[in-house]
């Protein structure tokens, strides 16, 4: 057994030390997961919102009888020019 120091009460050996490193390196990994998979799930959230925005717009304005398809509703949200 190696022991990389002793403080105090408390000595430290080579394999401890590499249990503990191992475990903060995975505790590392786990919390950058996390935060990727969070990330991925609002931009996936905030792609619905959207496409029930154009859709709902879309609805009603056939409602009104406006002859707008998909893709021009998605183009006036973006700004762009339609022919209506």
């Amino acid at each position: 057994m190696i022991t990389l120091f002793k403080f105090l009460w408390v000595e430290i050996n080579f394999s401890s030390f590499m249990a503990f490193l191992w475990g903060v390196i995975f505790g590392a990994i786990l919390i950058v997961a996390i935060y990727v998979i969070n990330v991925l799930a609002s931009l996936r959230k905030s792609r619905y919102i959207m496409e029930n925005r154009i859709k709902t717009i879309h609805s009603s304005l056939a409602i009104e009888h406006n002859s707008l398809s998909l893709e021009q509703v998605t183009d006036v949200i973006d700004g762009k020019h339609v022919w209506g």
